[in-house]
């Protein structure tokens, strides 16, 4: 499954600013590799949203049942459940998405770069959860320490103009792919960089500086179109031998002859492109969970039947000493008054007993009753 663009989330958080402003989270789930569900409230009802570092962040009507919370989950819920969220926004147009939270000061920064991060600050900006402790070069993503925003210098796509974009056109690095070139300034994910590119007559893999004057022309032109087209059509899932294969908020050239499916937003889209996995996973752990109780009722099974064998044996030792009764008070009336009497000196005195000890001075006398 393919990475999430910043143009992407971008069109999912302008879906979903008016479902979650406003509400309340209720409940935080973890779900482990980088898989979460947040329980939103809201009079109008409640908003579930699916969160897959990388891959996705949409409201989602799927519920994979729960397990216990983790630690991590558990932390977030201490400190910002019940909390009124005031505000959803992407930080300059990056692939993070900023949570906040009015009362506390927390927020919410669900990073969608790297290996992906969810870390929670207060209002002081100081880290108080995250979900992985990481060390980049220039900054440091733990408990404790201050939360600084990744350095970035790429454009989105709302700030290019015919002008900036041809710049970065002429300014082209000696040797560079053009696909490689675009994707360092621009932040538009490259599957649409890549069809930008085709619908201009070239190849991604073109020098970056070896483009004539028509190329650039023409790349300018569908830069300018691409802004408009994103606005105008819908997303849609691209299915493959009635599989899903990718999903685009444009159509693509790249699957160009493949069966499409429009949709009317993209939290939709979403929805159903990512709910195949989440089943198999919670179908997984439905199994293992299965797996699991069926184990201890075969435990729980096997110690009644040991426990029952058990009874039954004492139950019959018990009547054989209950038989033998008045023979085993005689002899522990014996010893009483005997209090030196030797082992064979008592056999010789019970011979109709199968005395095997005989230790007076801890007052144990062991026997053996047959069957």
């Amino acid at each position: 499954m393919r990475e999430i663009t910043s143009i992407e989330i971008s069109r999912v958080l302008d879906e979903l600013r008016g479902r979650l402003e406003g509400s309340r989270l209720r409940k935080f789930y973890d779900f482990g590799e980088g898989s979460f569900r947040i329980l939103f409230y809201k009079k109008e009802g409640n908003v579930q949203i699916y969160c897959r570092l990388l891959g996705t962040f949409n409201e989602t009507k799927f519920v994979e049942p729960a397990d216990e919370a983790s630690t991590f989950a558990m932390g977030i819920r201490k400190r910002i459940e019940n909390s009124r969220v005031t505000s959803l926004k992407q930080h300059d147009s990056d692939r993070m998405i900023i949570i906040e939270f009015g009362e506390e000061g927390y927020r919410l920064i669900i990073e969608m770069f790297g290996k992906g991060n969810i870390i929670l600050i207060n209002s002081s900006g100081v880290i108080e959860q995250c979900y992985k402790t990481v060390r980049y070069r220039d900054r440091s993503v733990s408990p404790g320490n201050h939360y600084e925003f990744p350095k970035g210098n790429v454009l989105p796509i709302d700030k290019l103009d015919k002008d900036t974009f041809r710049k970065i056109l002429d300014d082209a690095p000696q040797g560079k792919k053009l696909i490689r070139h675009l994707s360092d300034i621009m932040n538009i994910g490259p599957i649409y960089l890549e069809d930008i590119i085709r619908r201009s007559g070239l190849e991604p893999g073109v020098d970056a500086l070896a483009l004539d004057e028509d190329s650039k022309n023409m790349l300018v032109g569908q830069m300018l179109l691409f802004s408009e087209r994103e606005k105008a059509e819908r997303p849609r899932i691209y299915l493959e031998e009635g599989s899903v294969k990718d999903y685009s908020i444009v159509d693509v050239v790249r699957y160009k002859g493949l069966e499409s499916r429009e949709y009317e937003n993209l939290n939709q889209l979403l929805d159903d492109f990512w709910i195949e996995p989440r089943m198999e996973n919670a179908d997984t752990a439905i199994n293992s969970e299965k797996k699991r109780i069926e184990s201890s009722i075969e435990a729980q099974k096997q110690l009644i039947k040991s426990a029952m064998a058990e009874s039954d044996y004492y139950s019959k030792a018990g009547m054989k000493i209950f038989e033998k009764m008045q023979q085993i008070n005689m002899l522990i009336e014996y010893l009483k008054k005997n209090r030196n009497a030797k082992l064979e000196e008592v056999r010789d005195v019970f011979p109709y007993m199968n005395i095997k000890e005989l230790e007076l001075k801890n007052k144990t006398v062991k026997i053996e009753i047959e069957d």
